[in-house]
């Protein structure tokens, strides 16, 4: 059991100090996020 716990600690650093890092092209188009999901479901729809 205590094992265990060893490993469900160390995850818990994993997962406290990650962060995402994504790299950003300048030459992207900028859209918002909903307008991403609404254009999917529409596509979604279509097939």
């Amino acid at each position: 059991m205590n094992s265990y716990q060893k490993i469900i600690e160390g995850t818990k650093q994993i997962i406290d100090n990650w962060h995402p890092y994504f790299e950003i092209n300048k030459q992207w188009e900028i859209v918002k996020f909903g307008d991403i999901v609404i254009n999917k479901l529409k596509m979604k729809n279509y097939c």
